[in-house]
């Protein structure tokens, strides 16, 4: 191949398109000419979600090009939890699992890239969003923002950057039909520019599966077929797919090994600017350009392409130009006819949008790979106005071989709006491959799960079927460097590919391993003397150069000392025991096990920590620096050779434990060794040992001789100890720096120990202490431990699951497979391999293999049905309906119970307080004060503005068991008005801190909480009002809400009506009623309800009024107000930011709580336009930065929502006071009358614009959820009630005039749906109960043990959507949040009859074995029950005389 430096390799692809699901079965479909285009029944498009009359429609079209498992995602392996991924655009999702496959497809793991890798790719528009805001459910429990993140084009790539840890460029590209091969171009540029080493680049386009309605002149085809180029055509038909391509510089994946698809010779971009007949049209001259521009990148000639892979859409005004364009370029260099194919894949598959581009770039690198051209369909005669017999072109009409010298081809891709892309492909280079071939080989395998473990295994099984002749070295190569290594893996040695396969398909269990890792470290065990053979290693000599390079260097150290080539001692044909002598022999072992040592560490296999046995104790300390690798090896010759020269002893082996073994021991016999915990080795001269074997084997107590030439570690070494440690001290002695275990001590070697050479003198001399070596080691019990040494030795003394680095002498099997075996083994264990070093020496390349097989299940939302807007319906007023008395109960039916009453200014508290005492009653009482203090017995005092004073006095109340069943709130009623800032400290506040103490101390069960106000609503007219109270009412809607244990209500009265005030509040205290807003006036009971009213009347605001619009502009309505107001109306908006896009109005920065400054805005605005007629005050929609759970809920988030909605509103009213104006409308919301999860401080500032505007004379508008641009603008997390049937802007208006033409009303509530339905408590739920298999989580999945922890687990999943909640998993890797805890507490407390905090979920606990032990704790034992029934009975039978009668006693 001729190159020039700018080629750019596609090295993989992924894809799916209509009627393939893979790169493969796209190609089947090519070559046979099969049309995918689908042709939908009447049900499969209303499954879809198309409406009946389309559907009926004559010019509906019922055909496309339908993508399967548009609904079905992986999300578990991608790390998205079941909501989050029913929200994500399925082009994302689509998008996501292909750019995985692409890379896999391509060789390469995303994480172990040698270089960056960029992402280059566009969407088509998102249909399912649609889908999204059309249904309830999601409104209700999504954050709009979290939407707008899953929904949007511009998060394609970032989102596959993310998720896939590319830290290239990642950029979206949006040229509409162009859009994918713009993006190839634009990689391709970064590849060459140096701004990334890899490039994912391709496009996506998928919406609903559907028809769609032709139009004549438009570029859909009448009949649903694509007739590319033919005298029929009349347009395209659409399509769903996507693909992806992999990019690499040629000569990085010629360098690399990469498998190179084709080439990219060239690629140009350009518009076609405005010198042409429309917008949408095409046009020559430009698509001429780009054509060339890419050939001259390329350095290509024209006729030296032989296909051209056109952008062919099937329109009569299209195929003409695109010919027109192409001659026009071939003909500046040949004339030649008829000597290029064409075609066009839209014929095949319809036209993709965005992907439409990448689906004729990867048909023709398939055309390429396989040198075949596939037929272009329906095609039979020309279109009039091409003339194919005198052009450079035919149409290629059957499947094809391509033969040509050098194959090229040229693909075309046009944009709506004029973006052109040409792209230049050539084939692929031809690369000589070296087959390595009976080369062991290590093949691992890894997935997700146990289940993908095994269809990835069968995957690979059936790839090898089809492709027998595979390269096993890149096959293995491949798998290591070009997979994730995930939980589940699976690993076989094998040499040929054959064996491999019959294995695998048959999961032979002595071949295949099988394991779920965990994250392990290594011990490396060093073995000792005896353990040697003749030829250990020698394959490994023979073919692993670290190996062979570390035992030559060691054993041309060693030959001055040895006076021998330690070599030919080792490996010898000859046989003999001179490899026994232990003068040769512990050096030996000392070379085989640090040449093991670094061949294990060269492939990333590094020790956590060391043992060695006897002399494997020296290898430890050298790898740990205690001693040069020169002085270790002087050391250990000389070590042997001193041992050599002692007497002749030998060694004994004892199934003993230490304790056991000690009668047996004298001066002539000791203890050596200490091997484990029952069995030892014993020491000395010939005669004692054979005196004692027989003793032993007498009392049948088992032991064997060892195949040793002294009596080591024994009195007969004692000639050794001094000039061994006269030797020690002339050399240098580090700390270790890889911990070791000693076999003086057993226990960790110190500093001190490894730097004394009386240390090494103990060593050689005194017992070997492996077992408790063994035991510190195993205190931790995820290490792995690995025998560096010949055979498993260490593995049999120490009873632990150990894998060993060679073979046992008598083992039938090479070193090279024996070693391959190991380390699969320790990898499938979670040990860390650095494949890169593993394949240093070898040259494999990276192949087309399966990739994931993704466990895709279905995340989708319907669409639902729009209710049908009836605005005239929709409004209600706040009404009171009067009631009888309550009567007064009798004292012997008034059940005891403990009452906690917060004493009240006008002592109404005090005086029910003596009345309950009369009763019998558990009376505690609270009066203000300036801190926590016990007053007198059950009387205290608190601040009524300090969290702590209520924390403190409830934590007593649960000292002394005394836990409320009534708690009366009267400080919400005060002898004088006060200001708003005032009056939330002993009120608002007051009461959240109640709220929170008693969550903080479980007190939330079982509890009826009234909160007692004065002048608060207006009931019959003329009642001085008191707005600044209404912020408890707030708090009364959502207490019971987020407590369902709790009843809350609010009883009203007023300063002229209190004679025998306290014996009525009393009295309705007593009485069981589902009344929640009561009120008193003048011995009359009413209660509050919401009644509609029909209106169909609007306002119609003044032509040339003048408007003021102040507050926040931005996020409340006052956007909506300012567009819809009359074009004439005169707008002064005032506030601290104008509104987006509405400069046209008259914007006066301000302050709105600064009197001074709104004040001087007025005075402005009214100088240009004249004095307002009216006035609108716009607050913002709930949001984050005020809204959360009363539990979590702090004061800056209350003070945020008191800001916002009510400062301004004191400051309004003085301006306003002497004006006339026709209205003025405050903005507030449908919390302060149905309340909403999360919503406290929210409702309770929107519960004081209703009361303020009231007082004023104004009018309050309680707003359903508004929908602004298709995003909700609620926190739909915290308010889901709110957002059940959101408004439209335009609805907005339509409303707004509907109210103001009330005219009288001072209150009017909008509720799409019907109010009275809405007062339940908001418990957003998943459609239909759809359940998703649980995420993928760090820990293991373990069931429900017990009763308590199943009910959880239930009630866990109901509430997440998940088929199984494990007892260790965690409530937030679940997807839960505080606002679903709300959730799972109310069910835990319903269902199990306990009481559980906030605390007890979110912080303490969260986890369903964890929530158990706190609810076993709190439910009554049983044996406290049985005690209880026992007690029930004795007392059954007695009547009441002697039951008190036994109690004097007991007394």
């Amino acid at each position: 191949m001729k190159t020039n430096g700018l080629e750019i390799a596609i090295i993989g692809m992924a894809g799916r398109f209509p009627g393939a699901k893979n790169i493969d079965e796209f190609w089947y479909n090519l070559q046979q000419g099969i049309e995918s285009i689908h042709v939908f029944s009447d049900e499969e498009l209303r499954k879809s979600g198309v409406e009946e009359a389309l559907i009926n429609h004559p010019q509906y079209i019922k055909a496309g090009g339908f993508l399967e498992g548009i609904d079905l995602f992986d999300a578990a392996f991608f790390g998205f939890n079941p909501r989050e991924a029913e929200i994500l655009d399925p082009q994302h999702r689509l998008f996501l699992e292909c750019a995985w496959e692409a890379l896999e497809n391509a060789g390469y793991d995303s994480e172990n890239t040698s270089g960056t890798v960029g992402v280059y790719a566009g969407t088509a528009m998102n249909g399912y969003l649609f889908n999204l805001y059309t249904n309830a459910t999601i409104r209700n429990s999504v954050n709009p923002y979290q939407l707008f993140l899953a929904s949007d084009k511009d998060f394609l790539t970032t989102r596959v950057s993310y998720k896939l840890n590319l830290e290239g460029p990642s950029v979206d590209i949006q040229t509409a039909c162009s859009t994918s091969l713009v993006a190839v171009h634009m990689a391709c540029q970064s590849l060459l520019s140096g701004e990334c080493d890899i490039a994912l680049a391709g496009g996506v386009a998928v919406s609903r599966n559907e028809g769609y309605l032709y139009q004549e002149g438009g570029i859909y085809s009448p009949d649903g077929h694509c007739r590319a180029f033919d005298a029929k055509a009349q347009g395209t038909v659409g399509g769903n797919g996507l693909g992806i391509v992999v990019l690499k510089r040629l000569e990085d994946a010629i360098a690399d090994g990469d498998t190179i698809q084709a080439v990219i010779k060239g690629s140009a971009i350009n518009n076609d600017g405005s010198l042409k007949v429309s917008y949408t049209a095409p046009r020559i001259d430009s698509q001429a350009k780009v054509i060339r521009t890419a050939m001259g990148m390329a350095e290509v000639e024209p006729e030296t392409i032989s296909y051209i892979e056109a952008h062919g859409t099937g329109t009569a005004l299209g195929d003409p130009i695109e010919i027109a364009a192409l001659s026009q370029v071939f003909r500046n260099s040949t004339q030649k006819t008829e000597l290029c194919a064409i075609g066009s894949v839209k014929t095949n598959i319809g036209h993709l949008d965005a992907a439409a581009g990448i689906a004729s770039l990867i048909k023709t690198v398939l055309a390429l790979k396989h040198q075949q051209i596939p037929p272009s369909l329906h095609f039979s005669e020309a279109n009039p106005q091409i003339d194919f017999k005198n052009s450079p072109f035919y149409v290629n009409r059957s499947l094809t071989k391509w033969d040509k010298n050098v194959m090229r081809a040229g693909v075309s891709s046009f944009g709506i709006g004029g973006t052109n892309a040409h792209v230049i492909l050539e084939e692929a280079p031809k690369l000589e491959r070296e087959k390595l071939q009976d080369k062991y080989q290590l093949l691992v395998l890894s997935a997700k799960t146990s289940t993908a473990l095994e269809t990835a295994t069968t995957n690979l099984v059936e790839h090898f079927k089809k492709h027998p002749d595979l390269n096993l070295a890149d096959v293995a190569y491949t798998l290591s460097l070009g997979r994730r290594a995930f939980e589940h893996r699976r690993m076989i040695v094998g040499q040929n590919l054959e064996e491999i396969k019959d294995a695998l398909e048959t999961r032979n269990p002595e071949r295949v391993f099988t394991q779920i890792s965990n994250q392990r470290s290594v011990v490396f065990m060093f073995s000792g003397q005896g353990s040697q053979y003749l030829n250990m290693g020698r394959e490994l000599y023979q073919h692993e150069s670290i190996f062979r390079k570390t035992v030559d260097d060691c054993c041309e150290k060693l030959k001055p000392f040895l006076e021998q080539d330690l070599r030919n001692i080792i490996y010898s044909d000859l046989g003999g025991d001179t490899l026994q002598q232990t003068q040769y022999a512990q050096s030996a072992l000392f070379v085989i096990e640090y040449a093991l040592a670094q061949l294990w560490m060269s492939w990333g296999i590094y020790p956590e920590a060391m043992i060695g046995h006897s002399i494997g104790e020296y290898v430890a300390a050298c790898l740990s620096s205690v001693f040069s690798l020169d002085d270790a090896l002087e050391l250990v010759a000389l070590r042997g050779r001193l041992m050599q020269q002692q007497p002749i002893g030998e060694m004994l082996s004892v199934s003993l434990p230490e304790a056991e073994i000690q009668p047996w021991l004298n001066d002539e016999i000791s203890l050596a060794a200490i091997n484990s915990s029952s069995a030892c080795v014993v020491a000395g001269n010939q005669k004692a040992i054979a005196t004692l074997s027989d003793s032993l084997t007498k009392k049948e107590i088992s032991c064997r001789r060892l195949h040793t030439s002294h009596a080591f570690h024994s009195p007969m070494m004692e000639p050794v100890v001094k000039p061994f440690i006269e030797k020690i001290k002339q050399i240098q002695l580090n700390s270790p720096k890889i911990p070791i275990i000693s076999n003086v001590t057993g226990t960790w070697l110190t500093g001190s120990e490894a730097t004394n050479p009386e240390y090494w003198g103990k060593h050689l001399r005194q017992t070997v202490r492996f077992a408790d070596g063994i035991a510190e080691l195993t205190q931790e019990p995820q290490r792995i431990f690995l025998e560096i040494g010949p055979g498993n030795t260490l593995g049999i003394l120490s009873k632990q699951p150990i894998f060993s680095s060679l073979r046992h002498p008598k083992q039938e099997s090479l070193d090279i497979g024996f070693i391959l075996h190991t380390l699969g083994k320790l990898w499938s264990n979670g040990v860390k391999v650095n494949w890169k070093n593993f394949y240093s020496n070898e040259h494999p390349f990276r192949i087309p293999l399966p990739t994931y097989p993704f466990e895709r299940q279905r995340y989708w939302i319907e669409p639902q049905e729009p209710i049908s807007p009836d605005l005239a319906n929709w409004c209600y007023i706040p009404s009171w309906e009067r009631d009888l008395l309550p009567k007064t109960l009798e004292k012997e039916k008034i059940q005891k119970a403990c009452w906690l009453i917060f004493l009240d200014s006008l002592l109404i508290g005090a005086k029910i307080a003596r009345q309950l005492t009369l009763l019998g009653q558990d009376v505690i009482t609270v009066a203000i004060g300036e801190s926590f203090t016990e007053l007198d017995y059950r009387a205290f005092a608190i601040h009524p503005n300090q969290k702590e004073d209520y924390f403190a006095l409830l934590e007593d109340l649960s000292w002394r068991e005394l836990k409320p069943d009534y708690i009366l709130h009267g400080w919400g009623m005060t002898e004088e008005q006060t200001s708003f800032t005032e009056f939330q400290k002993q009120g608002f506040y007051s009461l959240l801190f109640l709220m929170q103490g008693l969550e903080k101390y479980k007190m939330t069960t079982s509890l009826q909480m009234t909160v007692l106000t004065n002048h608060l609503h207006d009931v019959i007219g003329g009642e001085t009002l008191h707005p600044e109270k209404a912020t408890l009412l707030g708090l009364c809607k959502v207490i019971p809400q987020e407590y369902p244990q709790i009843t809350c209500r609010n009883i009203d009265i007023i300063l002229s009506d209190l004679e025998k005030i306290d014996q009525r509040i009393l009295t309705e205290l007593l009485t069981p009623t589902d009344d929640t807003v009561i009120a008193y006036r003048f011995n009359h009971r009413w209660h509050q309800t919401f009644k509609p009213i029909s209106s169909n009347k609007t306002v119609t605001l003044k032509e040339n009024g003048v408007y003021l619009i102040i507050g926040d502009l931005n996020n409340g309505l006052g956007h909506v107000w300012a567009k819809y107001l009359p074009k004439t109306a005169k707008l002064i908006l005032m506030g601290h930011s104008p509104i987006t896009q509405l400069e046209e109005h008259l914007f006066i920065p301000a302050d709105i709580t600064n009197e001074t400054e709104l004040r001087n805005a007025l005075e402005q605005g009214e100088a240009k336009f004249g004095q307002i007629q009216g006035v609108f005050y716009s607050t913002p929609m709930s949001n984050s930065d005020g809204t959360s759970p009363l539990q979590l809920l702090n004061m800056s988030q209350c003070e945020y929502n008191f800001k916002t909605k009510a400062e301004g509103l004191f400051v309004l009213a003085k301006i306003l006071q002497n004006k006339e104006i026709d209205f003025c409308c405050l903005q507030s919301s449908l919390s302060s009358i149905i309340g909403g999860l999360g919503l406290g401080a929210y409702a309770a500032a929107n519960c004081f614009i209703d009361a303020f505007a009231i007082e004023q004379g104004w009018l309050s508008i309680n707003w359903d959820a508004v929908q602004f641009d298709q995003n909700i603008e609620v926190n739909q997390g915290f308010g889901a009630s709110l957002a059940q049937y959101a408004l439209r802007p335009s609805e907005v208006w339509q409303m707004t005039q509907q109210v103001l033409a009330i005219g009288s009303a001072n209150q009017v509530i909008i509720s799409k749906g019907d109010l009275q339905s809405r007062f339940s408590p908001t418990q957003p739920t998943l459609e239909d109960n759809q359940q998703h298999s649980r995420p993928n989580l760090s820990n293991d999945y373990i069931a429900p043990q017990n009763e308590i922890e199943q009910t959880i687990a239930e009630i866990w999943q109901e509430i997440l959507g998940l088929e199984t909640v494990g007892i260790h998993d965690s409530f937030f890797d679940l997807g839960g949040h505080s606002l679903l805890a709300i959730q799972v507490l109310s069910r835990l407390r319903e269902t199990l009859n306990v009481e559980l905090s906030m605390s007890d979920l979110l912080f303490d606990t969260p986890t369903v074995a964890g929530l158990a032990e706190v609810i076993a704790e709190k439910q009554p034992k049983t044996e406290e029950l049985q005690e209880i029934a026992a007690l029930l009975a004795e007392v059954q039978g007695l009547s009441s005389d002697e039951i008190q009668q036994q109690l004097t006693d007991n007394h």
